[in-house]
């Protein structure tokens, strides 16, 4: 027995290859077993797997295993000290495969399974393949550094890395994991793991189900939720929280409650009437049949606004219905609201509450008949009132219109008639009783040689006072002036043969020929003769010298504006008497007759108006 355990431990330690767990007895360079992450391969005799199990020992190309030790291997294989090697047929051979001659003896000096380059002897090699360097002795052995895949020249001094680490200083290290299986150039980071393999939260590659493994090896640390550590991360049973085996339960997921069994099985609803509860046992999220969910989760009757959870009677009931019993009914028609079948709280419209009744209101209670008939009874009389004024005032448009055009007539009838005084009728000696010179009139220098003409006689008509007139007392001067009357001349004047000839039937005595004008055109009764060739405008030659610009309503007293500073050149005269804006005389003619309320200045119409 220590005889063999000698023997295995000299055959263990004469194998060349690396990573090599057991070498064949008849060949150091034939490795039979590698170490565990390893396996077999024909150029490099130990190659890294792509799919380790640590959790097992393995021999290769054995059947079965017992106590870590082959028993019996594959076919083409035979058993040597517990590991199964190749069966070669030829002596001078070295068999890989069974029955499979690689090499042939007298070429092991210079292996060109492993030699790049021999000599000429074919005895020494001078560069060696890849994953293989020249050892002291000029031997192709294993390149020192595990993840060195080429050191052509020297073992120790690696020249390039394997996939998953990046060479510094003629050392290969890994990037971000031993399991990685491709680096970046600038940063060294791992951006690819190995086939099977997945990143964790820091960056390494682990087995899929792990929460996180470690920088050199792909094994769990830790677990997800739901699963539990055994080397690696293994699913707990069904709706299963947190489990140490697959066997039993600690925590069930929400919604979930451990029955006698350990099972993880839906938690009861405790709401009644309830199909399906959500993630509490007392929120209810689907109803039985002819039950409906109200806004607290509890199924209720479906005329219910509001249940109690173990119950689907009703606690409160929507608009429209009142509760009865724990039954919501429904109010009368003409109800919104009620708190029993005989009492409203509100009514539809067109209905009225009438202590808790809901009657309906009739036409002559509407609130809104009264309005309506007074906004058109308003709108009516508005109406009326504003077609009253507007014939108002195109009625005294007309008439203004009329009385200017007659007033127009007039004038030119008088110019006549004073043409004909002039030239014609001037008094004689014969006929003369009285005579005195014609001047210009004041008001206040009227006396009782004027008489105010009451329309009909001239002779009957009232003396004026000698006392000088008071200014107050005249509020309408074209009222004095339409009675103001020249001396009374006794001239004869004799039928003119012309259209202004009064008809045979008039019967006013003419002393002046305006006497029979006023009866004509209703114009004005002031008639005096005129001075045409008078430097003084005054009243008698104001309309002979002044162009003559008919009044309306616009332009006249009553209109709409009233003009404070007269004309520019009157501006700042306070003793100025202002005239309505664009007035026909405003600022035109002004002359002595005319003063009035001690005012020093002041234009004023003969004729009156509204």
């Amino acid at each position: 027995m220590l005889i063999a355990f000698i023997q295995f431990i000299l055959l263990t330690h004469s194998c060349s290859v690396q990573n090599c767990d057991f070498c064949s007895p008849a060949n150091p360079n034939l490795c039979l077993n590698c170490n565990i992450g390893y396996t077999r391969d024909l150029n490099l005799g130990c190659k890294q797997s792509l799919f380790p199990i640590p959790s097992l020992w393995r021999i290769e190309n054995c059947l079965e295993l017992q106590n870590s030790t082959c028993i019996k291997c594959q076919e083409g294989y035979s058993l040597i000290i517990g590991h199964c090697e190749p069966i070669c047929l030829f002596s001078d051979c070295i068999c890989f495969y069974p029955n499979t001659c690689i090499h042939e003896k007298r070429l092991l000096t210079c292996d060109n399974t492993i030699c790049a380059k021999c000599d000429d002897s074919l005895e020494n090699c001078l560069a060696c393949k890849d994953g293989f360097g020249l050892n002291d002795l000029n031997n192709c052995v294993k390149c020192l550094d595990t993840k060195c895949s080429k050191c052509t020249y020297n073992y120790k001094i690696c020249q390039e890395c394997i996939p998953g680490t990046y060479l510094n200083n003629s050392n290969c290290i890994y990037c971000g994991s031993i399991n990685c299986a491709s680096c970046d150039n600038l940063t060294n980071n791992c951006i690819y793991c190995n086939e099977g393999l997945v990143f964790d939260s820091e960056g390494y590659c682990c087995d899929p189900s792990c929460l996180t493994c470690s920088y050199n090896d792909w094994a769990c640390n830790t677990c997800k939720q739901g699963t539990f550590y055994d080397g690696l991360c293994y699913k707990c049973i069904d709706n299963c929280k947190l489990c140490i085996d697959n066997n039993s339960c600690y925590q069930c997921n929400e919604g979930y409650e451990q029955n006698y069994k350990g099972q993880c099985v839906v938690k009861k609803c405790y709401t009644a009437n309830c199909l399906e509860c959500s993630t509490s046992i007392n929120i209810c999220s689907e109803c039985e049949e002819e039950y409906v969910l109200d806004s607290l989760n509890h199924c209720c009757y479906p005329s219910c606004k509001t249940c109690n959870f173990d119950s689907p009677n009703c606690l409160s009931c929507n608009d429209g219905m009142y509760l009865d019993e724990l039954i919501c009914k429904i109010c009368p028609d003409e109800c919104l609201s009620c708190t029993n079948v005989d009492y409203c709280l509100s009514c539809a419209v067109g209905f009225i509450n009438n202590s808790g009744k809901c009657e309906k209101i009739r036409d002559k209670e509407s609130p809104f008949k009264l309005p309506a008939i007074f906004s058109v009874v308003t709108i009516f009389v508005i109406g009326l009132i504003g077609m009253f004024i507007w014939l108002k005032i195109d009625k005294k448009r007309i008439n203004i219109q009329f009385e200017n055009e007659m007033i127009k007539q007039a004038n030119e009838e008088i110019k006549n008639i004073h043409e004909v005084v002039k030239e014609k009728f001037e008094p004689s000696k014969e006929n003369a009783i009285k005579k005195e010179s014609i001047e210009p009139v004041k008001i206040d220098d009227l006396d009782n040689k004027y008489y105010v003409y009451d329309g009909q006689n001239p002779h009957n008509s009232s003396q004026v006072k000698n006392s000088k007139r008071d200014p107050k007392e005249v509020k309408n001067i074209s009222s004095v002036f339409s009675k103001i009357k020249v001396p009374n001349i006794e001239t004869a004047f004799p039928p003119f043969n012309s259209h202004l000839t009064p008809n045979s039937e008039d019967t006013v005595l003419l002393n002046s020929y305006a006497d029979y004008l006023k009866q004509r055109g209703k114009i004005i009764e002031v008639f005096k003769p005129v001075y045409e060739n008078s430097e003084f405008i005054s009243s008698q030659n104001f309309e002979s010298n002044v162009p003559v610009v008919q009044l309306n309503l616009k332009n006249s007293y009553n209109g709409f504006k009233v003009c404070i500073i007269c004309q520019e050149k009157l501006a700042g005269d306070n003793d100025v008497r202002a005239l309505p804006c664009k007035h026909p005389y405003h600022g035109k003619c002004i002359f002595n007759e005319m003063i009035i309320e001690n005012k020093k200045k002041c234009l004023y119409c003969l004729k009156s108006y509204a």
